[in-house]
C-alpha cells in the first residue's frame, strides 16, 4: 500500500468516525454530561489526526481559521492561570489545575468548529438536537407530574416544589440539577422558535411539528420553575423576533403577556414563583444577596486578578464571617458577572466580556450576510443568537457559563457561529444545505 493510500484509508476513517460522533454529541447534549465529554474531546482528538494526514496529502481538505475571538479567549486562560497562581485558595497542583483545566472548553470550541468542516451536515446536527431535546422534553413533563426518575430510579435528582402543590416536581430531564436542564434547554428552544418567525410557505405538518417542539420544550421549561430561566426567555424570543421583523416583535411580546397572564390564573405555583422574584424575605433572593455581597467584597480585596478562578466557594464562610453575615450559604456567585469579577478581577472580567461580545456581534453580522434564499441557515444563525442572549440574560442571577452541561451547549453554538461565518466570509455556500 503506498503512502498517498495509507493517508487516504486514515482520512476515510477519521471523517467516518468524526460524522457519527457529531450526532453522538447533540443527543449528548440533551440528556449526558459524560458522553458530552467523551464524544466532544474524541471528535477533537480525530480532527487533529485528520488535518496532520491532510497535510501530507497531494488534495487538503480542511484548513484552521479564526473565529474571531482568539484575544480575549487567550487572555481570558492567561489571566485565569495568572491568577490562580497568586491565590490564597490554591494550595496545590491539583486544585490549581482543576480549576484551570475547567476553562478547558474554550479550547474544545476551535476543534468543534474545525470538525464541522468534515461532518458538512449542519442541517441534519441540529435537527437531531431539536428531535433529541423533544422526546427528553417531554419525558420531563411526565417527571413533573408524577416525579418517576426512570433514569436513576431514586429520585434524588427529582426535588419537590416547596410551595403549592407538593405532589409536583421541578423537571430535570436527564440532567442532575433543574436549573442545568432550563439553562440547556432554553438554548435548544431558540432553533424552533428561529424556524416558527422565519417560516416560508410549508406543509401544515411541517408547522405542525415544529410547533409541536417548541410547545414541548418550552412548556418542560416552564416546569423547572427557573426564575431566572423565565426571565432570560422573555428577553431572547421577543430579542429574535424582532430581527425577523417589527410585527414580529410585537405579537411575540403579546403572546408573552398572554400565556403568562393565562399561567398565573390557572397555576398558583407558577404565580407563586413568579411573583417571588421581587419578593422580600423569600429565602433564595436573601442568599443571593449574601452571596454577592461576598464576591463583591473579594473583587474589592483583589480587584486586578480576583480570589483565583472558582475559588470563592472555598472562601464565601470567611468572607461571611469577615462581613458579619450570619448563615450564609457556600457556593458560586449565582450570576456570571460577579462570578467573572470576584475569581478573575478587573482583567479576567474584561477578557470574559470581550469574548461574549465578539461571538454576539459576529452572530449578528454573519445573519446579516446570509441571503434570504437560505431559510435554514438564516435559522441557525438567528437561533445562535437567541441562545446567546439567552444564556447571557440567564447569567443575571446564576452561574451557568460555569455549569459544565451548559457550557457544552454554548461551546457547540458558538463553534456553529465561527464555522458559518467562516464559509459565508469565503464566499463557498452555495444554497442552505451545502454546510
Amino acid at each position: 500500500m503506498s503512502k498517498d493510500q495509507v493517508f487516504s484509508s486514515v482520512k476515510s476513517a477519521c471523517l467516518k468516525s468524526v460524522v457519527g460522533l457529531f450526532f453522538i454529541y447533540a443527543l449528548a447534549l440533551t440528556s449526558s454530561m459524560a458522553a458530552m465529554e467523551i464524544s466532544s474531546w474524541t471528535i477533537a482528538l480525530l480532527f487533529t489526526l485528520y488535518y496532520l494526514t491532510d497535510r501530507f496529502s497531494k488534495k487538503r481538505s480542511v484548513e484552521v481559521f479564526t473565529l474571531g475571538a482568539e484575544v480575549p479567549i487567550f487572555l481570558l486562560i492567561i489571566f485565569v492561570a495568572i491568577g490562580l497562581g497568586q491565590s490564597p485558595a490554591v494550595t496545590d497542583n491539583a486544585t490549581y489545575f482543576a480549576a484551570l483545566g475547567s476553562l478547558r472548553n474554550l479550547i474544545l470550541l476551535f476543534f468543534l468548529a474545525y470538525g464541522l468542516q468534515l461532518l458538512r451536515n449542519l442541517n441534519g446536527l441540529l435537527f437531531t438536537l431539536v428531535a433529541g431535546a423533544t422526546l427528553v422534553a417531554g419525558y420531563g413533563i411526565w417527571q413533573h407530574f408524577t416525579g418517576i426518575d426512570l433514569w436513576r430510579g431514586d429520585n434524588r435528582a427529582l426535588v419537590p416544589i416547596n410551595w403549592g402543590d407538593k405532589n409536583l416536581y421541578s423537571t430535570v430531564g436527564f440532567f442532575s440539577h433543574h436549573l442545568t436542564f432550563g439553562h440547556s434547554y432554553m438554548m435548544i428552544l431558540c432553533l424552533p422558535w428561529a424556524a416558527m418567525i422565519l417560516q416560508k410557505r410549508r406543509p401544515w405538518y411541517w408547522h405542525l411539528g415544529i410547533g409541536l417542539s417548541f410547545a414541548v420544550i418550552l412548556t418542560s421549561i416552564i416546569c423547572t420553575y427557573g426564575r431566572g430561566v423565565w426571565i432570560a426567555l422573555a428577553v431572547a424570543l421577543p430579542i429574535m423576533a424582532l430581527f425577523a421583523s417589527r410585527r414580529l416583535f410585537i405579537f411575540s411580546l403579546l403572546l408573552l403577556s398572554i400565556v403568562s397572564g393565562i399561567l398565573m390564573k390557572v397555576s398558583p405555583e407558577f404565580k407563586e414563583r413568579a411573583l417571588s422574584v421581587f419578593a422580600q424575605n423569600y429565602h433564595s433572593n436573601e442568599e443571593r444577596k449574601k452571596l454577592w455581597q461576598a464576591n463583591v467584597q473579594m473583587f474589592q480585596d483583589s480587584p486586578w486578578l480576583g480570589v483565583g478562578y472558582r475559588q470563592n466557594e472555598a472562601l464565601s464562610q470567611e468572607y461571611y464571617k469577615k462581613m458579619g453575615i450570619a448563615e450564609g450559604m457556600s457556593g458560586h456567585a449565582h450570576s456570571n458577572y460577579l462570578e467573572m469579577l470576584s475569581t478573575t478581577g478587573i482583567l479576567g472580567f474584561g477578557a470574559y466580556m470581550l469574548f461574549i461580545l465578539a461571538f454576539v456581534l459576529l452572530t449578528i453580522r454573519l445573519y446579516g450576510s446570509i441571503p434570504r434564499t437560505h431559510y435554514w441557515h438564516r435559522v441557525f444563525a438567528l437561533a445562535a443568537l437567541g441562545a446567546q442572549i439567552a444564556l447571557h440574560v440567564g447569567g443575571l442571577t446564576q452561574w451557568n457559563f460555569g455549569d459544565s452541561e451548559v457550557q457544552h451547549q454554548y461551546i457547540l453554538w458558538l463553534a456553529i457561529v465561527g464555522y458559518m461565518s467562516h464559509r459565508y466570509y469565503c464566499h463557498i455556500v452555495s444554497d442552505d444545505h451545502a454546510l
